[in-house]
């Protein structure tokens, strides 16, 4: 669970995990929330996310993991 942004030009939301789904939106580099991982009917991780479209509503669907930037955080360890 956690921010997320869309790394492709223009992006299809599945209504499930799996091209073969019909695809319920179309993102462009736009933030989203992720919510769930699944793998799809391809064998590939999808996420579920919770996206805005370009009409302002709120909308949620499957994106192929491929296609998402997650935040990166780094640890760092100290010797004290």
């Amino acid at each position: 669970t956690g921010a997320a942004t869309v790394k492709a030009s223009s992006l299809n939301v599945r209504s499930d995990a799996g091209t073969g789904y019909s695809a319920v939106a179309r993102l462009q580099q736009e933030p989203a929330s992720r919510s769930q991982e699944k793998k799809g009917t391809d064998g590939k991780t999808w996420y579920r996310i919770q996206y805005t479209g370009s009409n302002g509503q709120a909308g949620t669907g499957y994106v192929s993991a491929a296609y998402i930037r997650l935040p990166v955080f780094l640890f760092y360890r100290c010797k004290l």
